[in-house]
C-alpha cells in the first residue's frame, strides 16, 4: 500500500478510471444485472481477504519498482485468480456443508 496507494492523485486517478468504466459498461447494458456483476459479487469476499496478502507479498519481495499502474494490474489480476480458486474450491464447499447441516437439522 504504502508505495503505490499513499499517492492522493493516482488513487484519485484509479478511483474516476475504474467508476466511468463502470457506468459505460451499465450504460451499454440498461443498467441490468449482468453475470460479470454477479461474478464480482461471489468472489468479492474473498476479493477483500486476499488482496491484502497480495499487497504485502509485492511489498516484501521489491515488486514495486515497476511502473505503479502496471504493479496495481498485477495485484488485480493475481487477486481476482485466488479470489476465484478461493470461492470455488474452499467457499462452495464451506456453503454447501451449511446446507446440508441446516437441512439435516431442520429437514425439508
Amino acid at each position: 500500500y504504502s508505495l503505490i496507494l499513499n499517492s492522493t492523485v493516482l488513487s484519485v486517478y484509479l478511483t474516476v478510471v475504474l467508476f466511468s468504466v463502470v457506468i459505460l459498461y451499465l450504460a451499454q447494458n440498461n443498467f441490468s444485472y449482468s453475470k460479470f456483476f454477479l461474478f464480482l459479487g461471489k468472489i468479492s469476499f474473498s476479493f477483500y481477504l486476499i488482496h491484502y496478502g497480495v499487497i504485502q507479498f509485492f511489498e516484501k519481495y521489491n515488486f514495486f519498482g515497476i511502473d505503479a499502474v502496471v504493479a496495481i494490474l498485477i495485484i488485480f489480476i493475481i487477486t481476482t485468480l485466488f479470489s476465484v480458486l478461493s470461492f470455488k474450491y474452499i467457499e462452495t464447499f464451506f456453503i454447501n456443508k451449511g446446507k446440508s447441516f441446516i437441512k439435516s437439522c431442520y429437514g425439508s
